[in-house]
């Protein structure tokens, strides 16, 4: 419902207001801290020799920690949270107003959190929390207690907009809310759905990591999203290797598509992650300088000035390559090259025949041809080996 209409009205408008000065407050003392470590190693490089040197390097890092601090505090200044949850610990008679946000953030004067990360263990209750008993995994063990309360907020620009409350008995969203948010959400971009996050898609993004995940829906279901907003919520929760651009990385059909998803990532605080398509990936783990004629090239020549011989030219190869009858030209090559990798001659020993030329192809090409070449012959030369123990000549 419309924010002014709510009851709890002047209520959420000033906590929202004192927020906002909050971050503010800490805008500016980050702008401070920034101009001071500058000044610092400006005085530093003066000192020492190197550009490697330990107080040098410690205080760059202090200064790229405080930078990304700050632009935290700026993204989240003009909707500093989208949700909250009022929850009841088990034996604790105060119940928690947590509001839960995009990034979390922190009030480290008083050592308290003002803004819940939407990726935080206790996060999951908001997302998944169902009326009566709920708990979730903590880092000191599993917390258990009860939702007093289940709220979401549409707030744009710093301003309260709307507040829509969800029925504890159903725990069902508010279909204004999600609606008004997926109309507003029409874009040229892929973006983030942290405030819309069902239940199904949570269990998804929270999923362990110690097992196959697949995750399947028709063309326009929004499986790219969840997958990388699970990538956001592992690097989230694997902090030891933030800032590693190898450890993570995005493989997409073309680079079109990663211009479509490019936002998302950066958006929910995963930056070092490596976004690229496989073509672009084999080139530089394989160094080889030369330029590949991808699909987008192919349809952007045939759109072109070029001779329509030319095109016709192109036209028919690629007709041909996406045929069934190169299909069994290549299958035929590939049977061939196999034949040829086994030398046509028998295994003997003392002369007797131990394995003969029939059989090693057999064995190679039929016996083993759920296995990729590489994997074929370690298995083919494991198997030799162990039937040449058993062999008593």
């Amino acid at each position: 419902m419309k924010a002014l209409e709510h009851p709890s009205y002047n209520e959420e408008k000033q906590k929202l207001h004192e927020t906002i000065e909050w971050i503010e407050g800490e805008i500016a003392k980050s702008e401070e801290e920034g101009k001071i470590l500058e000044k610092n190693i400006s005085e530093t490089r003066k000192e020492v020799k190197s550009a490697l040197d330990e107080r040098i390097v410690l205080q760059k890092q202090l200064k790229m920690s405080n930078e990304r601090k700050l632009i935290r505090y700026k993204e989240s200044k003009s909707k500093p949270y989208f949700g909250r949850v009022d929850f009841k610990e088990d034996g604790d008679n105060k119940i928690k107003k947590l509001y839960i946000g995009k990034y979390g953030l922190s009030d480290e004067k008083h050592d308290e959190p003002v803004v819940i990360d939407w990726r935080s263990p206790i996060a999951d209750i908001y997302y998944s929390g169902e009326a009566g008993a709920v708990s979730y995994k903590s880092p000191s063990g599993e917390i258990s207690g009860e939702i007093k309360l289940k709220r979401r907020y549409e707030i744009e620009e710093g301003e309260l907009l709307n507040i829509f409350d969800e029925k504890l008995k159903e725990m069902i969203l508010d279909d204004e809310f999600l609606t008004s948010s997926l109309e507003k959400s029409a874009d040229n971009r892929l973006k983030d759905i942290v405030a819309t996050i069902q239940k199904e898609q949570n269990d998804i993004i929270r999923a362990p990591l110690d097992r196959a995940l697949i995750i399947q829906g028709v063309a326009g279901s929004g499986k790219t999203t969840i997958a990388l907003h699970r990538m956001a919520y592992l690097i989230y929760q694997n902090q030891r290797n933030k800032g590693r651009e190898d450890y993570y990385m995005v493989i997409a059909p073309n680079k079109l598509f990663l211009n479509y998803i490019s936002d998302i990532l950066p958006d929910l605080g995963a930056d070092d992650v490596l976004q690229t398509t496989f073509e672009d990936y084999a080139l530089k783990i394989t160094g080889i300088k030369e330029k590949l004629k991808v699909a987008n090239d192919k349809i952007s020549y045939l759109l072109g000035d070029a001779p329509i011989d030319e095109k016709r030219k192109t036209i028919m190869v690629s007709r041909f390559k996406g045929s069934l009858l190169f299909k069994a030209i290549i299958d035929n090559y590939f049977k061939q090259f196999l034949y040829k990798y086994i030398p046509d001659c028998d295994i003997n020993i003392d002369g007797n025949i131990i394995f003969t030329s029939i059989e090693l192809k057999k064995l190679f090409i039929e016996n083993f041809v759920y296995l990729p070449l590489q994997k074929r012959k370690e298995q083919f030369i494991s198997y030799l080996k162990n039937r040449l123990k058993k062999i008593k000549i």
